[in-house]
Formats: structure tokens, sequence, C-alpha cells
């Protein structure tokens, strides 16, 4: 893996890449070689070879994505090749990620008719952010026999949309006609940006360092010995592990965002406070928001979205969520935690209906824009009830995408939902306790300031010595957590 965000080697490489890229500041071309340049020196950081094959995927990309661009008079042709590129790239992903996986599990199938055979094992190492370029590349193509993109004629740049480092590992998934046009205009870095890109990072660091590591260093044992565990401990440690997964996430991506304005490149928004959510459909549409955009535009639209009766959507539904579980990882529990949010969210959608029909939001008057005072009160709890059923229904599926086997994560559900809590170790409770008021309060904190002031720059129009006070804050609580930094953001390893 190349160097995590939160090491100093990557700190120093942006640091010295900064005021060379901005020496080079009106030839754009020549910025874009040299982002182009670095971000295939970190890419090749463990093995040249990785780089080899993302250059010769860029290539057929590139050849493919400007014969679709061409006038020519038969749309069959441009459909054969849009076709025949999809299919490479399911492949070139499919070979990496998940041919060993399948290779297991279809001998494991055979094997219950007695057909035993030896499964096929490649040992190959799996091309970092092979999950997200390789899904870029896919819509840049499609968005060019749509037309809704012209080709790229530059190679550098299209090159450079692909492999862009600082969104390299774990995106965002950003549509061709979002990074294509910065990539290739002039870059500026001017004051507000350069400040709106320093609170990114600082953020970010926060929610690494001081939330997702803090919370990561005193968990992590539980996932690999759950039975020495309470129920009570195993519970808190569910909901403790989704408010690390956020804060590792969300981390990641601010870096990643605050990184990129640093060149003058501007990615996409991937989280919109999701655990502020009151119900399992808004919490999709602020979880990994490119993701979720990329599902819905190449995936559940062309399957016919709503557009073929409410029993085709929820089958709509379930694909998608099947294949996002797929997408994440190669495991059955990856695909059971697809299956469960597919469950939720088609759950939530027959709730819809239901209301609709029974006229269920009528007679609670919870469209009404003037509320009396006991329906607005029954709404907030309503609104209350439905955010914590969504809290406890995420973390539950968590548990399937953290944990490394079926057993394992079904032992854990039987633990920490057994409903026999009991404190066998008192001390130990209390500490997880604290560590859950504590995360969740500056997790909360973070969230509801983006969320009122809608925007995730949060000291941007604060008074200087109240955004100097909480710049220091920041910076302290950060160098005071920094011995428990991990090696890899969680998604790093997907």
């Amino acid at each position: 893996m190349p160097p995590p965000f939160t090491s100093f080697t990557f700190i120093l490489f942006v640091v010295f890449c900064f005021p060379i890229y901005w020496l080079l500041n009106g030839k754009t071309k020549l910025q874009n070689a040299f982002l182009l340049g670095i971000s295939y020196f970190i890419y090749c950081y463990v093995m040249i070879w990785l780089g080899i094959i993302l250059f010769i995927s860029t290539i057929i990309n590139y050849c493919c994505g400007y014969i679709i661009g061409l006038k020519i008079k038969k749309k069959t042709v441009k459909k054969k090749i849009l076709y025949l590129i999809i299919l490479f790239n399911i492949l070139y992903l499919g070979v990496f990620k998940y041919f060993n996986f399948f290779s297991i599990e279809i001998n494991n199938f055979l094997s219950i008719f007695g057909l035993n055979m030896n499964p096929i094992i490649l040992n190959l190492l799996l091309p970092i952010g092979i999950s997200y370029y390789t899904l870029q590349a896919i819509s840049y193509n499609i968005e060019i026999y749509k037309n809704k993109n012209p080709p790229t004629k530059d190679f550098i740049t299209f090159a450079l949309f692909l492999v862009y480092f600082p969104k390299m590992t774990a995106g965002p998934i950003e549509a061709p006609i979002s990074l294509i046009p910065q990539i290739s205009d002039k870059k500026r870095l001017d004051r507000k940006k350069l400040s709106s890109a320093l609170q990114l990072i600082l953020l970010g660091y926060f929610m690494k360092i001081v939330i997702a590591d803090f919370i990561g260093a005193r968990i992590s044992d539980f996932y690999e010995n759950p039975a020495d565990y309470s129920s009570t401990e195993a519970l808190l440690i569910v909901w403790l592990f989704s408010l690390q997964i956020y804060a590792d996430f969300f981390g990641y991506t601010n870096i990643a965002r605050g990184v990129s304005k640093l060149f003058g490149i501007d990615l996409g928004i991937n989280f919109k406070h999701p655990y502020l959510s009151s119900n399992i459909r808004d919490f999709w549409r602020c979880w990994h928001i490119s993701f979720s955009q990329w599902l819905r535009d190449y995936l559940y639209i062309p399957l016919g979205g709503n557009r073929k009766g409410f029993l085709r959507s929820l089958l709509n539904i379930m694909i998608i969520f099947l294949i996002c579980g797929l997408w994440h990882g190669a495991g059955i529990n990856f695909i059971i935690w697809g299956f469960l949010h597919g469950f939720f969210l088609i759950i939530h959608r027959i709730s819809l209906k239901m209301a609709q029909r029974f006229k269920f939001y009528k007679v609670l008057g919870l469209n009404n824009n003037v509320l009396p005072k006991k329906t607005r009160t029954f709404k907030n709890i309503y609104k209350f009830s439905g955010w914590l059923i969504t809290f406890q229904v995420v973390s539950f599926a968590w548990i399937f995408f953290h944990t490394n086997d079926f057993n394992t994560a079904i032992s854990i559900i039987k633990l920490a939902y057994s409903f026999t809590y009991v404190f066998k170790r008192q001390s130990e409770v209390n500490l997880l306790l604290f560590y859950l008021i504590f995360s969740f309060f500056f997790v909360f904190i973070i969230d509801f300031a983006q969320y009122r002031l809608k925007t995730q720059e949060i000291f941007s129009n604060l008074h200087w010595l109240i955004r100097g006070f909480l710049y220091a804050f920041i910076i302290i609580m950060i160098i005071l957590f920094q011995f428990n930094v991990e090696a890899l953001f969680i998604y790093e390893g997907y």
C-alpha cells in the first residue's frame, strides 16, 4: 500500500509537491503532467507492475471512448464497442478482486454433489483503488455514448481523471462532467480555497485520529474474540464501530477533498451527516454519495427504476444492493450486508406505500407547514424514533461488513442482541460507554454544524479569534491522540 494519509511521509510528500505544482501556474498541461506523474509514483509505491496494468487499462478505455465519440452513422457499432469496454472493465475488476472468491465458492457448491475439485487460486496483488477507477472508466464511456460528455482528446487529462492521487484509494467516485473540465481548465488557488482546504484536512485528521483510531484501538480485539465479552459490552462495541467506520471514511474523504483543493481541484462531497437520517432511504442519500449516485444512474435506472411497477422497483433495489455488497468486498458477509440494506429499503418503500394508501401522514398532520403544538411534539417523537431505528439497523448490518466470516457475525449478533444484558465487568462497560459518549459528541457536533450551516467548511464565517482557538484545539487533540494511528483507513482495505 502507498503511505496512508495519516503518515508523516504523505504529509511531507504533499508539502514538497505543493510549491512545485504552483510554480507551473498558467501552464495547465505541465501541471497535469506533474499531477499524473506523482499519482503514478504513489500508485507504483508498492509494485511497478500495478502501474503498468493500470496504464494498459487507461489506454484501452481512452481509445474506446474516443471511438464511441466519433460520428459513426450506425449506432449499433457504438453500442457494441460500449458493451465490449464495459465487459472489459468488469472482467478487469473480476479477475483481480473476485476470481478466487468465486473459484472457492463454486468448488464448495460442487462438493455438495460429490464433485471435489481443487479451486484455481490466482496469487495476484489487488491493485489499489481498482473498485473506484473501474466505475469511473465505465461511467466515462457510458456518458460519451449518451452524448452527455464528449470524449477527452488529451490522454494526460483522461489518465489523471482515472488515477488522481487524492481520490485514488477510496474515492469519491467522480463523474467525468465534474472532474475532467477542472483538470483541463486553468487552476487557481485563492485565499478562500486555501482556507477551505486546511479546514477539510484538519477536520479529516480529527475524525480519523481522534475518533476512528481512538475507537478502533479499543474494540479491535472484540471482533477476534467476541466470547470474552459480555452482551452489554458487545452491543456498545457494535454501536462504536458504526461511529468508527463513519469517522474513518468521512475523515479520508475530507483529507482527500482538502488535499485536492490545494492543487486547485474540487472533489465532490461524499457525506452529508448520514447518522442524522431518520430513515434508511435518507441514510443512503447521505452516505457514500458518489457511489449511491453511480448505482442509481448506471444500475437502478437502466434496470427500470420505479418505471416498471412497484414490485419491479423492489426487485431492482435488491439487485443493486446485492451488487453494492459484492462491490465492497469479495465475501459472503459483504453480500449479506448488501442484502440487509436492500431488505431495509424495501421495508421502508412498502411502509411509505401503505402510509400513502391509508393517508397516514394526513391523519397525523405531518405534511402541514403550520402544526399544532401537540402534533409538532408527535412529529419530533416520530423523527427521533425513526433516527433511533435507522441507526440501529445500520449498526446491525455493519456486523457482517466488519467480520471475516458468517459464523463470527452470527455469534456477535447472538451476544449483542440476546436481551440478557449483564455487567460482568462494570469498569469495562463504563469505559466503553465513555468512548461512545465521547465519540458521539464530536460526530454529532460536527454533523449538526454542517447540517445547520449547510456547508462542510464550518469555521469559515467565525470570528478569527474563535476560529484560531478551534484550530488550536483540533491540532492539540490530533497530537495527543497520534499514538492511536492505524496503518490503513478502513475502506482502503476493500
